[in-house]
C-alpha cells in the first residue's frame, strides 16, 4: 500500500473515523528532524467537501520502527501542515515499546489528541517528522486515525 492511503472508515457515535497510513520505509532517522526524512499523511476524504474552516481531531497515532540502535528508546514526533516542518500543529514524545522477542523493532503509541486542529491549510496533507533521543531507527509505518469535527 503506498504512503498516505486512506484505508478505512468507521462510524462511532455518528461521526466518521478515518484511518490514514504511511508505509514507505525511511532508514537512518537520528536525533534531529530532517526534511528529507519526513512522512506524508494524506487526509483526503472524498466523501466530505473541503472547506476552509474544517477542524480534525487526531484519534490515535502509532509509529512503527525497526533497526533500533545506539540506545534509541524514545521518539519525538512533530506533525505540521507544511513540507518544511515549520508550521507545527502537534509535537509530543513517547517511549519506544520494543517487541517481547525482537528487541530491534517497536512501536510508539500516542494517545488521542484532546484538541481540534485546523485541517491542513496548505492542502490535504499532514507532514510527520520524527527524531530519536539518541542513536537511530528506521521508520516502517505510521498509522493515524482521525475524524473531522
Amino acid at each position: 500500500m503506498p504512503g498516505g492511503v486512506v484505508s478505512a472508515r468507521l462510524f462511532f457515535g455518528g461521526k466518521m473515523t478515518i484511518t490514514t497510513m504511511f508505509e514507505t520505509p525511511i532508514a537512518g532517522i537520528g536525533n534531529s528532524f530532517a526534511t528529507a526524512k519526513k512522512a506524508t499523511l494524506n487526509l483526503t476524504d472524498p466523501s466530505l467537501p473541503i472547506r476552509s474552516n474544517v477542524y480534525c481531531k487526531i484519534q490515535g497515532l502509532w509509529i512503527y520502527v525497526s533497526s533500533i540502535a545506539g540506545g534509541a528508546n524514545q521518539l519525538t514526533v512533530r506533525i505540521t501542515d507544511d513540507v518544511d516542518g515549520d508550521n507545527v500543529i502537534i509535537e509530543s514524545q513517547g517511549p519506544i515499546s520494543q517487541g517481547v522477542t525482537v528487541g530491534t523493532s517497536g512501536v510508539v503509541v500516542f494517545p488521542p489528541s484532546e484538541i481540534n486542529v485546523l485541517y491542513p491549510t496548505s492542502g490535504t496533507n499532514f507532514y510527520v517528522f520524527i527524531k530519536t533521543n539518541s542513536g537511530t531507527v528506521a521508520l516502517d509505518a505510521i498509522v493515524m486515525t482521525w475524524k473531522r469535527s
